[in-house]
Order: structure tokens, then sequence, then C-alpha cells
């Protein structure tokens, strides 16, 4: 039953959802890691919804929904990275946590804030803030590279971005991996264009970031684009994502393709 109501607050959605690899059709090396595809499914719910207040944005309740979930036979790819790259990002976010934080500016120190010394910085070539934060982490590194590829993909399968979904999971396959899938029922052959083309896709995704001149990454380098099931997108709900650190994300780029630090 809908009842019109006045009311100080607005409501969001709570979104659980899944990306399941079902059968592998297809599987070769891709610059020294790997690159399959095959058949995935994608299975989405709304388990809540929040309220908001107006103009303050505040939090004022959560209600639990018990709605069935929806689900998206299709076909994806999934790419892992060769053991060195994650070796070397995880070196570089170890070394950035245990260094002194660098303040704001070209090397312009604040009273008691130490500057990592050069030999430090794990990434060269990245602006003011070559070096992971010191709270990034792996799934950040991941998740920036997974940002760049769904937005990368369309422009080499000729899609819209909304075409393209994609996730990281380390639950299936044992390892880190980055899944893209076509959001259609039985896929339409942009997910098998991103196997075919991987190499380019990832060089695409490198390209991308390097050529933006943000420090610490933004929407249009790392930042995400819309990942969720397009039916239950809500623009809103973009702007609380969190932008995956630029840095990770170069490093862990940079040992996959094997591009030397310049």
């Amino acid at each position: 039953r809908v009842e019109r109501m006045d009311a100080d607050y607005y409501t969001q959605p709570v979104l659980a959802d899944e990306c399941r690899i079902v059968a592998e059709r297809l599987t070769a090396d891709c610059l020294g890691g790997r690159r399959s595809f095959g058949d995935v499914t994608v299975r989405w719910q709304t388990v809540a919804f929040r309220k908001f207040k107006f103009h303050t944005m505040e939090l004022i309740g959560q209600t639990a929904l018990d709605l069935p979930a929806q689900q998206v036979n299709t076909t994806g790819c999934w790419l892992q990275p060769p053991p060195g790259a994650i070796e070397a990002t995880n070196a570089a976010l170890a070394a950035a946590a245990a260094s002194p934080t660098p303040s704001p500016g070209n090397g312009i120190t604040s009273p008691g804030v130490a500057t990592p010394s050069p030999d430090a910085r794990a990434i060269p070539s990245l602006g003011i803030n070559a070096t992971p934060s010191p709270g990034a982490t792996l799934f950040d590194a991941f998740s920036g590279v997974r940002n760049l590829l769904a937005v990368a993909l369309p422009t080499l399968a000729m899609c819209d971005r909304y075409d393209i979904g994609g996730v990281v999971d380390a639950s299936q396959l044992g390892v880190m991996t980055i899944i893209l899938y076509d959001r259609y029922e039985g896929g339409v052959g942009y997910a098998r264009h991103g196997y075919e083309c991987a190499a380019d896709l990832l060089k695409l995704a490198y390209d991308i970031v390097a050529g933006c001149d943000c420090d610490n990454g933004c929407p249009g380098c790392v930042g995400p684009p819309n990942l969720r099931v397009a039916i239950h997108h809500d623009p809103d709900l973009g702007r609380g994502y969190k932008i995956p650190d630029k840095a990770a994300t170069m490093c862990l780029l940079k040992g996959w393709l094997a591009v030397s630090p310049g």
C-alpha cells in the first residue's frame, strides 16, 4: 500500500551483491599473470533502506527488508596479476605504513612532521604523493585497477560503461581476482572482448591513471564508476564510495605491466 505523506527525510537502499564463477571456458597467460573467460552468475538484493534527514544528511534510521534476490546468468572475464606484482605492491604498502606521514605540498614540512626520503618513494613520477597512503591496502590497489578496467573496457568493446559490471574477489580462486561481466542475461560479448584484448585493456588502464594530474586519486581515474546492476543504481549512492589509493593502484599496474620507473 502506498500513501502520500509529508516527511523530513529521504531513503536510500542498502544493497548486497555477488558475482560467482560458474564455469571456465577459456584461459591463458597474460603479462605474467592469468586471464580467463567463462560463465558467471550475478546476484543482487535490496536488504534494507536507510533514512536520511533532508539538508543535514543525518542518518536517522535503517529498516531491514525481506525482498527476493535477483539473478543474471551471464559471461565474464577474470584477471589475476603475476605474483611479483602483488609482492611489489605489498612491499610498497608495508614501506608506506612504516614511514612517517608526508605533509601536504611539494616537500614543505609542517612542524613535527617528517617527509619520507626519496628512497622511500615506491612509485616515481606520480607527483606529490608518490608513496601509497599509510592506510592503503592491497584491496585498494585491486579496486583501483578494477575501476579503471570497467571504464577502459567500454572504449575497446564499443559499449556503454553501464553495460559492464565488476568485482574484486578472493574467495573463489584462492587469490585476489578482478572479475568483469556483461550486465545482460547470457552475455553479449563485452567480457569476451575483454578476455581477448586483456593486455591492451591493462595498458589503457595504466594510461588513464598515469595521465591524470590528481595527487591521491579522483573520479577521473581510480574513482569508482557505477558497478552495480543498472536498475538498482542510485546516483546519490556513488558519492559515498571510497576512492581507492592512486599510488597503490599504480604500483600494482606497473608490476603487472612491468613498467620501468621513470
